[in-house]
């Protein structure tokens, strides 16, 4: 570490200048040390954290699109489209699904 090193010659120089400094050098690293390794566990903490967010966002549309871990058409009904959009709804699935095809495809609903 960058910071050993440093103190290294620190030390070396004190005990150059006054043997007696030697302690002192030594208890700074000591509280140096353990101030970067307290400021790692607050890093670690916070990437643990920004990863877990990004693991519940992947975990929200997963189930969002494989509900209780099943196809979502297995799930949804047409029921709660056809209000909305009415026979459009049929021509537009008949127009998009294939039935040899096994790629998902993905239908987005536009915001007004």
């Amino acid at each position: 570490m960058k910071v050993q090193l440093l103190f290294e010659d620190i030390v070396q120089k004190a005990n150059d200048v006054d043997p007696t400094l030697k302690k002192a050098v030594l208890a700074e690293q000591a509280k140096a040390l353990n101030a970067i390794g307290v400021l790692e566990g607050k890093l670690l903490k916070a990437e643990k954290s920004r990863q877990e967010t990004s693991v519940n966002q992947i975990r929200t549309l997963r189930e969002k699109f494989f509900p209780s871990n099943g196809l979502q058409e297995r799930h949804d009904n047409f029921m709660s489209f056809y209000p909305k959009y009415g026979k459009q709804l049929f021509d537009l699935l008949k127009a998009e699904l294939h039935p040899l095809n096994t790629d998902f495809i993905v239908f987005c609903e536009k915001e007004n």
